[in-house]
C-alpha cells in the first residue's frame, strides 16, 4: 500500500512486512542471517530469542526499541530480547481451508494470556502444539481439500487473508522510495482483500495502528 499511495514509506507507520513465496527460499534467507551475522540487525525467532512466539521471522534493528502505549502488548514485548524497529517476513504458499485461521488465532490467544500470567511452561507447550502437530496437519488437510486457486499469507500463521492465484502471479514491479521491487500481478485485488477502499487515508486518530513510539540511538 505505501509503494501504491505513497510511492514508498507511509508516513506514519512503524514497520515493513516482506513475503517469500517459496519455503524453501524462506528457510534459506533464516539461514543466511544466522550464518552470517550483521553489527546492527538481528534475525529474530524462536531460535535466537526463546521469548518470540510469532510463527514468522523478523528483522530487528539494533539501535532502535519500541515504546508500546498498550499495557498488555508492552508486557508481552518486554519479554522478548529484541525490541527494535522491525521488517516482518512472512512466507506465502499454503493453500486456503476455511476454519483454520479463526481456530489458529484463538489457540494464539490462549498462548498469550498465558505469558501475560506468566505460564511460560503453558505458553511453550501451546506454541509447540500449534507449530508441530496443529499447523501441519491444517496445512495438509489444505493441500488435499482446500481451493487451490487461493493462497494464504501466510503458513503456519492465524492471518485471514488469501488471494487468487491470478492477483498473485506472475509479479509486476512496483516504485518504493524511488526503486523497483517485485510486487502482486494485481496490486488492485491484492489491497482490497487487507484493507477495502486502501486509497482512502484514515481519520488522524487511526494513523499508529500499532500503537506506539520508538526510541532511536546511534
Amino acid at each position: 500500500m505505501g509503494a501504491v499511495r505513497h510511492g514508498g514509506f507511509i508516513p506514519w507507520d512503524d514497520d515493513l512486512d516482506v513475503a517469500i513465496d517459496s519455503k524453501e527460499d524462506y528457510k534459506r534467507l533464516i539461514q543466511y542471517f544466522k550464518q552470517h551475522p550483521h553489527e546492527q540487525f538481528v534475525l529474530q525467532d524462536k531460535e535466537t530469542d526463546p521469548g518470540f512466539h510469532n510463527y514468522w521471522f523478523t528483522i530487528r534493528d539494533l539501535k532502535s526499541e519500541y515504546v508500546h502505549q498498550n499495557e498488555e502488548t508492552a508486557k508481552l514485548d518486554m519479554l522478548r530480547k529484541y525490541r527494535g524497529l522491525q521488517i516482518d517476513v512472512f512466507p506465502f504458499g499454503t493453500k486456503k481451508l476455511k476454519g483454520f485461521n479463526s481456530f489458529s488465532r484463538y489457540v494464539s490467544r490462549f498462548r498469550s494470556r498465558f505469558l501475560l500470567l506468566k505460564h511460560h511452561h503453558l505458553s511453550e507447550l501451546v506454541y509447540h502444539l500449534q507449530k508441530y502437530i496443529l499447523h501441519p496437519f491444517f496445512r495438509g488437510i489444505g493441500f488435499l481439500l482446500g481451493n487451490k486457486r487461493l493462497y494464504r499469507h501466510s503458513y503456519g500463521s492465524p492471518f485471514m487473508y488469501a488471494y487468487s492465484s491470478d492477483a498473485l502471479f506472475p509479479y509486476k514491479n512496483v516504485t518504493f522510495e524511488g526503486h523497483e521491487f517485485p510486487a502482486p500481478a494485481n496490486t488492485d485485488a491484492y489491497l482490497r482483500e487487507h484493507y477495502g477502499e486502501y486509497m482512502d487515508l484514515p481519520s488522524a486518530d487511526k494513523r499508529n495502528p500499532h500503537n506506539v513510539t520508538y526510541n532511536i540511538w546511534e
